[in-house]
């Protein structure tokens, strides 16, 4: 049977993703690594892994009980993790809407016996994997104001230059 890798994530409108993509700029040149495209930047919020394509429905049935919420993110404080090696963007005061987002989903995914990885939600944006500690201070740049109306399932994929991401249910929207 057919697998695929999935998760749920945040998919910034083109404004965020433009400021979105000059912070992976400025950190890849601190960090080196591998800088994520730019078209692939997202918060995650639950991440499914290898599933099989027959819990598809399953899945956006999970998600479609989830209440939207609308709200404003501003993504300033970037960081890096030395245990996974990768440099973020992650908000210093997250917006309390965005943490009931999913919370929500988590439980309804628990909910339909879809497993999923069940470290903490922390809310960043990965820019850089393959990071090596900066090397000076952290750039100073514009915060990123994310305005939230939803969530997208999406499917992790690779071709032959290399992976990326594509909506494959969703956004599950504020109506």
């Amino acid at each position: 049977m057919k697998r695929l890798k999935l998760f749920f994530a945040l998919w910034p409108e083109e404004p965020a993703r433009r400021e979105l993509g000059r912070w992976a700029g400025s950190l890849h040149r601190l960090c080196t690594g591998r800088r994520m495209a730019t078209e692939n930047l997202h918060i995650t919020l639950a991440f499914l892994g290898q599933v099989e394509a027959g819990q598809f429905d399953a899945i956006v049935a999970a998600a479609r009980g989830v209440q939207a919420r609308q709200f404003m993110l501003r993504l300033d404080e970037p960081g890096y993790r030395t245990r996974n090696h990768i440099a973020w963007l992650g908000a210093s005061k997250p917006p309390e809407e965005l943490a009931a987002i999913a919370a929500e989903l988590r439980a309804a995914l628990v909910a339909a016996a879809i497993s999923f990885d069940p470290k903490p939600f922390v809310p960043h944006v990965t820019m850089v994997r393959n990071a090596r500690p900066p090397r000076e201070e952290w750039p100073t740049l514009n915060p990123v104001q994310w305005q939230g109306n939803g969530f997208s399932l999406i499917s992790s994929e690779r071709d032959e230059s290399g992976p990326y991401y594509r909506i494959v249910a969703g956004p599950f929207a504020v109506s």
